[in-house]
C-alpha cells in the first residue's frame, strides 16, 4: 500500500498542477479565445460595423456603462458570442452573416442577449469553463485539421519521392495519434465541465434581451433566422459552443428537454425559447413567416435615384479644357487645390480648393493614388455594400482588399439587373461545364497590372465554385473586378447558396 507521504506528494503535485493549470488557462481569456475564433475588429469605415458598434454602446449604456468591447468573424454563419474575464473586461462578438441578414433591430435584441449573459455572470462561468479545456481542444483539432491537409497536399504534389518521406510521414501519424488522445481527454472533460452549466441561462439572458428593448418579437425574429441558418458547423468553434447564442454543431439533443437533455447540452430547445418570446409579445409562429430582414437604415446608396454629377473647366497654360466630372479632375496631370475652375454653364472661376465638393475629396483622401489599369485614369474612393472600394466611374470596375471580399459576398444591397440574373442562372445551371472552365483557368497571366504595385496580376476564376473570371494580385492580396464581374459573383453566390448570403 502506498505511503501517506507518497499520497501526499501525488496531491501535491495535483494540486500544483491544477493552479498551474488554472493560470495558463485564465490569462488573457478574451484575446485568445477571440483569436481563435478568427474575430476582427471592426472596419471605423464599414457601414455595417459602425451600426454594430453604435448598438453595443447603446447597450452598454442600457446596463449602466459598462464598456464592451466589439468584434466581427468574417464567416457566413449567423451566430453571436460573448465573453469576460476576471479583470472586469467583456467582448460581444458577431459574424459577417449575422449582420448582413438580421435588422437593427433583431441585432439590437441579440446584442442585449448577449449583454444579459455579462451581466448576470453567466458570461464568465461559460468563459472559463472554454477556456479550461474547450479552447485547447479546438486548438489541437485546427492543428489536426492543418496537419491532415498538409499530408494530402504532399500526397498531391510530392508523389514521386514518397519513400523519401515515409519516415516523416510516420512521425507525422504517431503526432496525430497524440493529438487525437488530447482532443478526446480535453473534449471528455469540456463535455463534464457543460453539465455543470444550467440551460437555463439563455431563458435567462433572452428575458434580460426583452426588458433592456421591450421588443420580444425583434428576438424571436433574430433566434428564428438563426436556427434556419447555417451556425457554424465545421469552422472549428463546436468546442466552444456554449459561448455562442446558438449551437454552432447542430445536436438533436439542443432540441430535446428531460434529464439526459438536460445534462449533456447548454442550450434549451430554440423552438422552446421562440415559443416563450412569441406568448410575450402576444403573437403566434405565423409572424415568423416573414420576418423583416431589410434594414432601411443600411440601404445601399447605390439604390437611390443618382443626381447629375456636375463638371468643371480647368485652366491649363491659359487655355480653359474640358469640361471634367470629378473622375477626370482627379486623372489630369498637376491637379490641385490651386488649379483655377469654373464650374460648366458659370464664368464666375476660382481655385478647386474652394469649391467645396471637391475641397472635400481633397480633405477626405478620396483621390487616391491607384489608378484604373485599363483607362489610366485615377480611382475614387467610393462604397459598395457598406465597405470601401475603389472605383473606376469609366471603366466601371472595382479595386477591392481580399479581406472585404467576404462582406460584399455575404450582404444583399445591390440589386442585379435582368441580364446579371439570368446570366447567373446559366451558369448555376450548368456547373459541371463552368468548373471545368475554372479548373483550366489557373495562373493565366492577365492582361493588366496590379493598381497598387504595378505587377502584371493572374486572371482566373475566384473559386469552383463560383467560377466568375476576376484578377488577383497575390503580392497585395487585392482582387480587381471588371464591369458586371462584381454583381454576377455576388448573383451566383445568391442562387447556389442562398442561405449563406
Amino acid at each position: 500500500m502506498p505511503s501517506l507521504s507518497g499520497n501526499l506528494w501525488i496531491l501535491g503535485i495535483a494540486l500544483i498542477s491544477g493552479a498551474v493549470h488554472w493560470l495558463i488557462s485564465t490569462a488573457n481569456i478574451i484575446p485568445r479565445i477571440s483569436a481563435l475564433l478568427g474575430a476582427m475588429p471592426l472596419d471605423d469605415k464599414d457601414r455595417y460595423h459602425q451600426r454594430f458598434k453604435n448598438i453595443v454602446e447603446e447597450v452598454s449604456i442600457a446596463i449602466g456603462g459598462r464598456r464592451i468591447e466589439c468584434m466581427v468573424i468574417p464567416t457566413t454563419a449567423v451566430n453571436s458570442f460573448s465573453v469576460a474575464d476576471f479583470h472586469g473586461n467583456s467582448l460581444i462578438g458577431v459574424t459577417e452573416g449575422l449582420l448582413a441578414r438580421l435588422s437593427r433591430h433583431q441585432i439590437e435584441a441579440i446584442v442585449a442577449h448577449e449583454a444579459g449573459h455579462i451581466v448576470s455572470g453567466d458570461c464568465l462561468i461559460t468563459t472559463v469553463s472554454c477556456s479550461l479545456f474547450g479552447i485547447y481542444a479546438a486548438a489541437f483539432r485546427y492543428i489536426t485539421v492543418s496537419i491532415e491537409n498538409s499530408i494530402e497536399n504532399t500526397a498531391v504534389f510530392d508523389e514521386d519521392r514518397e519513400r523519401d518521406h515515409r519516415n516523416n510521414d510516420a512521425f507525422i501519424a504517431l503526432y496525430l495519434l497524440f493529438i487525437g488522445c488530447v482532443v478526446g481527454v480535453t473534449a471528455f472533460f469540456s463535455m463534464i465541465i457543460n453539465t455543470l452549466i444550467s440551460r437555463q441561462k439563455e431563458y435567462r439572458a433572452d428575458a434580460l434581451s426583452v426588458k433592456l428593448t421591450r421588443n420580444p418579437l425583434a428576438l424571436a425574429e433574430a433566434l428564428h433566422i438563426v436556427s434556419g441558418s447555417w451556425c457554424g458547423a465545421g469552422h472549428g468553434i463546436e468546442n466552444l459552443g456554449s459561448i455562442f447564442i446558438a449551437n454552432p454543431a447542430y445536436e438533436e439533443a439542443d432540441e430535446g428537454e428531460g434529464f439526459v437533455p438536460d445534462l449533456i447540452s447548454t442550450h434549451p430547445p430554440m423552438s422552446k425559447r421562440i415559443k416563450v418570446l412569441l406568448d410575450m409579445a402576444h403573437a403566434d409562429i405565423r409572424t415568423l413567416d416573414n420576418p423583416q430582414q431589410a434594414d432601411p437604415t443600411i440601404a445601399s446608396a447605390e439604390q437611390l435615384p443618382a443626381e447629375p454629377a456636375p463638371k468643371w473647366f480647368v485652366s491649363k497654360e491659359n487655355t480653359w479644357t474640358g469640361p471634367f466630372d470629378m473622375d477626370h479632375l482627379a486623372a489630369l496631370p498637376g491637379f490641385g487645390p490651386d488649379t483655377w475652375i469654373k464650374a460648366e454653364g458659370e464664368d464666375r472661376i476660382k481655385p478647386a480648393g474652394r469649391e467645396p465638393s471637391i475641397a472635400a475629396w481633397f480633405n477626405k483622401g478620396n483621390l487616391v493614388p491607384f489608378k484604373c489599369p485599363h483607362c489610366e485614369l485615377a480611382l475614387m474612393k467610393s462604397e459598395y455594400e457598406g465597405t470601401s472600394v475603389y472605383r473606376c466611374s469609366h471603366a466601371h470596375g472595382l479595386f477591392v482588399k481580399k479581406s472585404d471580399l467576404m462582406k460584399i459576398i455575404i450582404r444583399r444591397d445591390t440589386a442585379f439587373s435582368p441580364n446579371i440574373l439570368k446570366l447567373a442562372d446559366i451558369m448555376a445551371g450548368n456547373s459541371e461545364q463552368a468548373r471545368a472552365m475554372a479548373m483550366s483557368s489557373k495562373q493565366i497571366k492577365s492582361s493588366i497590372s496590379c493598381p497598387q504595385c504595378g505587377i502584371t496580376m493572374n486572371r482566373r476564376c475566384y473559386s469552383i465554385a463560383y467560377p466568375v473570371l476576376v484578377d488577383i494580385c497575390k503580392t497585395c492580396n487585392v482582387l480587381w473586378f471588371d464591369q458586371y464581374e462584381m454583381e454576377l459573383l455576388q448573383a451566383l453566390v445568391e442562387k447556389t447558396a442562398p442561405n449563406l448570403a
